[in-house]
């Protein structure tokens, strides 16, 4: 498997994007102990999707832990209040980016007639 880039996460851990075959990206987040959705986490995360997205061929994007107890283990509620604007300064563009995140190539019409006669 093809190590591609890395991407620190400021409060501890590191996103890594490997290849395992062609056009085909993990994209694997370790920030301990639990991976909590903060905003230097959500940061990160969006900076790896960016970089992905623009450096290299368009393919599948899988998402993973590499902490084998949780993907994530969601917000800390405190930090969200603490944090002046968490939701639409980090949550949000995040969310937005994942939604977003699709195959340029992948045309949802002809999809569509595979599935509807």
């Amino acid at each position: 498997m093809a190590k591609l880039f890395s991407v620190p996460i400021a409060s501890g851990g590191v996103f890594e994007c490997s290849s395992p075959s062609k056009n085909v990206y993990l994209l694997s987040f370790e920030a301990p102990p639990d991976n909590r959705l903060v905003s230097d986490f959500c940061e990160s995360f969006l900076l790896a999707l960016n970089i992905l997205e623009h450096n290299y061929p368009h393919g599948v994007l899988i998402t993973t832990s590499a902490i084998s107890k949780f993907y994530s283990n969601g917000f800390i509620l405190q930090h969200n209040a603490e944090t002046p604007g968490f939701m639409e300064r980090f949550c949000l563009p995040l969310i937005k980016k994942l939604l977003m995140y699709v195959n340029v190539g992948f045309d949802p019409w002809k999809a569509r007639q595979l599935i509807v006669p």
